[in-house]
């Protein structure tokens, strides 16, 4: 039997006792004493869904966020272009994973772990 199929086997097994023979006992338990045992698994099973629900939640709100998060990253990206001490061609601008107009010039090409350093924002 395939594990996501158990509860539904279980919860029919329980369905069935209680409908056509709730007070005879089967392998020495009463249908309660079944479901008691069986507790464990369902719980889990339980628990399992509320965590993928809690997940799902979480991604979205993550989502949400980082649009936040990209739309500030390019204001201080703009603000460190437009800064007179700092500019296109500064430490600054090239440590926030970017090229300078320098290294553009000079034909030099970064290979970056991160996927904002190409520099397209």
């Amino acid at each position: 039997m395939i594990n996501r199929n158990i509860q539904k086997r279980l919860n029919a097994t329980i369905e069935a006792l209680r409908q056509f023979a709730p007070n005879e006992t089967f392998a020495s338990m009463t249908v309660d004493q079944l479901m008691e045992k069986t507790r464990p698994s369902t719980e889990a099973r339980k628990a399992i869904e509320s965590a993928n629900r809690a997940r799902s939640g979480g991604i979205a709100e993550r989502k949400m966020a980082d649009i936040e998060t990209r739309k500030l990253l390019k204001r201080v990206r703009y603000a460190v272009l437009a800064n007179p001490n700092h500019g296109p061609n500064s430490p600054l601008y090239r440590a926030l994973g970017y090229r300078t107009d320098e290294d553009r010039d000079s034909g030099l090409t970064f290979k970056s772990d991160s996927p904002d350093a190409s520099g397209t924002g």
